[in-house]
């Protein structure tokens, strides 16, 4: 509905002021104006309708004129039962001097009179609130606005609007609170849970379960939900239907409707939960108060959905195991940063419940895996559950790849999942991800073929354990994949060190007058002093060696200039 006190209206209330006069609005016009839009803009220049349009004048008793604040004043029509019949659609009200002062567009309304027994009659109260600084001075209306004055009607409407909007802005466009409302099968029938929801701001409560029939497969299920008049009241109103599709609507009674998917009916043996869940149980206070939640633990423990928040893990006294809530529809999605505090050698496991499964390293194992460990001081990883039998990593102190060797500055071993690279044994079910990295590798061998393969993975003995690279003391280099300058070498594999190969000969010797040798390579000639005696002209030749280290820096093996570090590898 468009209201606005028009430019004439303006004017007048200006004139008035100036003059310092008194402004009478005296009486209220209802017409019906063909093709008026009730939810456009007030045409603010418009005179008043032609007088064919014209249904009824009503003059405005002195008493039905009265203020609501110093800038707002309230003007008030009551026509009784004896009076009609008309439609009308246009309201206006008129000051003493004839000018149109302000209307209002509303939906074409219907005035009746009371013909016994014939037809019954309806009594009108129309009100018309202005607003305009200094209103109550320049009307010089004294009297308080009574109750009959205000119209409830769009007052309450008003309010549950503004419940229902602010719920809206708390709750979104759906949530349900932990099972509620959710569409389950059991046996061969469909049932609703009980519980709590809103949608679009409306406050759903069903209190017990609730037999619904889908009509045929595949299908969606979904709640038409509405706030509604029921007698004096207006209380929510809601349905399940079935659907491939069903959009937001405006019933008959122009009340409107709000649809949301709960559930996929792909075929009748499937059922997959598509609400909005929160894990909700109790006051929202409460609720929004455990996010923040830090639990400290030092002993073997089991998480529920009031730990959400940070857990600080203490291994000291020795190993511990964290067990993660059951990840389904009542604990909903929450989020849980899980970190150690202690530095001990002690093993933290933290376990997933049931079957569950924590999403860590899907790209060795699409499932997941059952438990994680964390290791070192400092070492955390922020869990979030899906309500749905998975925990998934958002994020954790150390996401370098399972399986990379890394140099270290220091002989401890850093937080996040680092071990010594120098070939340790594993046990299976105490590093599954780290067994199916070394089974994925390309550099898996057996305990009996290891020797020469020690940069690459082993089966252990076959069925429990597996052994890791034993990188102590070497060099890496880049594998060759086929480029032919370290030709046949296989990732993993060990090369002894070597010396590029240095030849040479000696040989041919004349001793003579002009001695001589033949040589090649790194040998070279170097001639003794030339003497002479009865027999006749000799060469005083002495023995020939050859010793690198006499120019050059030797050792056992061939070697680069280098520094050592402790070599690590990635766990987890």
């Amino acid at each position: 509905m468009g209201a606005s006190i028009t430019l004439a209206g303006e004017s007048l209330i200006a004139q008035k002021h100036a003059a310092q006069l008194g402004l009478d609005v005296t009486r209220f016009i209802f017409a019906n104006v063909p093709g008026l839009d009730p939810s456009g803009p007030v045409d603010r220049a418009a005179p008043r309708p032609a007088a064919e349009q014209i249904v009824h004048v009503y003059d405005i008793p002195e008493e039905n004129a009265g203020y609501v604040n110093p800038n707002q004043v309230v003007y008030s029509s009551q026509i009784g039962s004896d009076v009609g019949d008309w439609d009308f659609n246009w309201i206006g009200l008129e000051t003493a001097e004839g000018v149109l002062f302000a209307v209002a567009y509303v939906p074409l309304q219907i005035k009746r009179r009371n013909i016994p027994p014939l037809q019954i009659g309806n009594n009108l109260t129309r009100n018309f609130l202005v607003a305009f600084d200094g209103a109550q001075a320049l009307t010089g209306i004294t009297i308080d606005a009574r109750t009959w004055q205000h119209d409830f009607t769009v007052r309450l409407t008003g309010i549950d609007e503004r419940e229902r909007l602010s719920n809206r802005d708390i709750y979104g466009r759906a949530c349900f609170f932990a099972n509620a409302l959710k569409l389950e099968k059991v046996g061969s029938a469909y049932r609703l849970n009980p519980g709590t929801a809103y949608v679009e701001g409306i406050r759903l409560v069903r209190s017990v379960e609730l037999p619904v029939v889908p009509p045929s497969f595949p299908t969606i299920a979904w709640l038409d939900v509405a706030l509604q008049r029921e007698l004096n009241d207006v209380v929510f109103s809601w349905k399940v239907v079935f659907a491939a599709d069903r959009p937001d609507y405006t019933d008959n009674a122009g009340a409107r409707h709000y649809c949301v998917a709960i559930a996929d009916l792909p075929n009748s043996n499937t059922v997959t939960d598509r609400r909005s869940v929160e894990p909700i149980n109790g006051s929202l206070v409460q609720h929004f108060a455990i996010r923040n939640v830090v639990t400290r633990l030092n002993v073997d423990s089991t998480l529920t959905g009031l730990n959400r928040g940070l857990v600080l893990v203490d291994s000291t006294a020795g190993p511990r195991t964290i067990r993660l809530p059951v990840s389904d529809n009542e604990l909903g999605v929450v989020d849980l940063i899980i970190r150690r505090v202690d530095n001990g050698s002690e093993r933290v496991v933290v376990q997933a419940s049931g079957a569950d499964k924590i999403k860590f390293h899907t790209h060795l194992n699409a499932a997941g895996y059952a438990f994680l460990v964390l290791m070192g001081a400092g070492d955390w990883w922020h869990l979030r559950s899906d309500g749905a039998g998975s925990w998934w990593p958002i994020s954790r102190y150390d996401s370098t790849p399972v399986g990379r060797p890394v140099f270290e500055t220091t002989t401890l071993f850093n937080p996040g999942g680092y071990g010594a690279l120098n070939g340790p044994l594993f046990n299976r079910a105490e590093w599954p991800w780290l067994w199916d990295h070394a089974q994925q590798s390309g550099m898996l061998t057996t305990e009996a073929n290891r020797t020469g393969m020690e940069g690459g993975w082993t089966s252990g003995d076959g069925a429990t354990t597996f052994r890791g690279p034993e990188a102590r003391g070497g060099f890496f280099r880049v594998h060759d994949a086929g480029k032919n300058v370290d030709s046949g070498r296989v990732a993993g594999s060990l090369q002894q060190d070597a010396l590029q190969n240095i030849t040479g000969t000696l040989g041919d010797f004349k001793a003579n007058s002009t001695p001589s040798v033949a040589n090649t390579g790194a040998f070279a000639f170097m001639a003794g002093a030339t003497q002479s005696n009865s027999v006749g002209t000799y060469i005083d030749h002495q023995r020939l060696s050859f010793d690198a280290s006499r120019v050059v820096r030797t050792a056992a093996e061939t070697r680069p200039r280098n520094l050592a570090y402790p070599g690590r590898i990635k766990l987890i």
